[in-house]
């Protein structure tokens, strides 16, 4: 793709921004390293644009469901919440 500024949708007017959004999505959806491009953005945290197919809104909702999961994967590798330890007090 030899014009990269779709990919930054937040510098075109404003209602061209989903129409512009939309096409780095399609550009995204055709790509081989899609999945490398989202842990990168991911890592960094990226800020701006549309990188591994997510804006910036949908993957600051992914980073919020990914420390979920992780939340909750370590509280049940660590034991739980905490309430077998009370069930076993009493």
């Amino acid at each position: 793709m030899d014009d990269r500024s779709i990919f930054f949708p937040e510098d075109f007017p404003r209602g061209l921004v989903l129409l512009v959004t939309r096409e780095a999505k399609a550009v995204c959806a055709r790509c081989p390293v899609i999945e490398a491009c989202l842990q990168a953005a991911l890592d960094r945290p990226e800020p701006n644009g549309v990188w591994g197919g997510l804006d910036k809104d949908e993957r600051r909702a992914f980073r919020r469901r990914q420390q979920r999961r992780h939340r909750r994967n370590r509280r049940k590798q660590g034991g739980g919440d905490g309430s077998a330890a009370r069930a076993g007090a009493g």
